[in-house]
C-alpha cells in the first residue's frame, strides 16, 4: 500500500499540473471576458466566490448558454468548456487556495474541480441550490473509478489490442515491427536524432496515445521511475534513441538504460 501511495503521489504531481496547464494557459486568454476587471485576478476561496467572480467576468453570451444547457452537456459545448472559462490566474493546476479548498473535500483531480465549478455556476445562474456535497460525492466516485482503471492499466501487457513495451529496448523492437519499411528508411536517413522532432505530431502522438504514456501503462511507469517527466518529453526521447537504433548506434540509449536501471515499485 505504501508503494502504491508513493506512485500515485508522483503521478499526481507530474501529470495533473501539466495536463491542464497545457489546456488552460493558452485557451483561457482567448475567452471573451472582461479582462480589465480585477476580479479575474482574484483567486476564490470557495465555490460561492467562484460563481461570483465568473458572473462578473464572463460575457452575456456565455452566461446565457451556460444557463440554458443541461448539466451533462456543459463540458462539450464550445462556449462552456470549463477549462476555457476558468481564468488561468486561479491556478487550479498549481496548488492555489481554491485547489486546496477542493483537496480538503477529498478531491485531487483537476477535471473534478473544473466540472464542479461550471456545474455550480450553471445552478447559480438559474438561482438553484448548488448542492456541493452531492457534487463532491459524485466526483469522488469518479476519481476512485479512474484510479482503479489506472492501476489496472499499469499491469496490462496490452491496451485496446496494442502491445505495450516493457522497457526502452522493447520500444525499438515494437517500432521495427509496426512501422512500414519506407518510413523506417526515411527516419534512418535523417541527419541526426534531433530531427526526429519532425515526427512529434504524428508518430509521437501515436506513441503517447497508443502506448499509454498519457493515460497510464507499464511503459509510462517505467519511464516515470527513471526520471521521465512530461509525456511529450518521454515520446521525444524514445524517438531520438530509435534513430540511434536504426543507425546501429547503441551507446547513448544503452547508457541511459544502465544509468537509470532500477527495480520498479510495482515489482516490489
Amino acid at each position: 500500500m505504501l508503494h502504491r501511495a508513493l506512485i500515485w503521489l508522483l503521478l499526481w504531481l507530474v501529470f495533473v499540473p501539466s495536463t491542464y496547464a497545457q489546456r488552460s494557459t493558452k485557451e483561457s486568454w482567448e475567452v471573451p471576458v472582461n479582462s480589465a476587471d480585477p476580479a479575474r485576478f482574484r483567486v476564490p476561496r470557495n465555490i460561492n466566490q467562484c460563481c461570483e467572480i465568473l458572473d462578473r467576468i464572463l460575457n452575456e453570451e456565455r452566461i446565457a448558454v451556460i444557463r440554458a444547457l443541461p448539466e451533462d452537456s456543459l463540458g462539450y459545448h464550445s462556449l462552456t468548456r470549463a477549462a476555457e472559462l476558468v481564468p488561468s490566474e486561479w491556478k487550479l493546476f498549481d496548488g492555489s487556495r481554491i485547489t486546496r479548498y477542493f483537496n480538503r473535500k477529498g478531491l485531487y483531480d483537476t477535471p473534478s474541480f473544473f466540472d464542479i465549478i461550471i456545474i455550480s455556476y450553471s445552478r447559480y445562474t438559474q438561482k438553484k441550490k448548488i448542492n456541493l456535497p452531492e457534487q463532491v460525492a459524485k466526483s469522488r466516485l469518479i476519481e476512485k473509478k479512474d484510479r482503479e482503471q489506472y492501476w489496472a492499466r499499469l499491469k496490462q501487457d496490452s491496451i485496446a489490442g496494442i502491445y505495450i513495451p516493457v522497457d526502452l529496448r522493447e520500444c525499438f523492437v515494437q517500432l521495427d515491427k509496426i512501422l512500414e519499411d519506407s518510413l523506417k528508411r526515411e527516419l534512418k536517413a535523417l541527419l541526426n536524432s534531433s530531427e526526429m522532432g519532425k515526427y512529434h505530431h504524428g508518430l509521437g502522438t501515436w506513441l503517447r496515445n497508443s502506448w499509454g504514456i498519457w493515460s497510464g501503462s507499464r511503459l509510462q511507469m517505467y519511464l516515470l521511475e527513471r526520471g521521465g517527466n512530461q509525456p511529450d518529453d518521454m515520446s521525444a526521447m524514445i524517438l531520438e534513441y530509435y534513430h540511434d537504433w536504426l543507425n546501429d548506434r547503441h551507446d547513448r540509449w544503452q547508457k541511459w538504460v544502465t544509468t537509470n536501471g532500477k527495480e520498479t515499485l510495482l515489482d516490489k
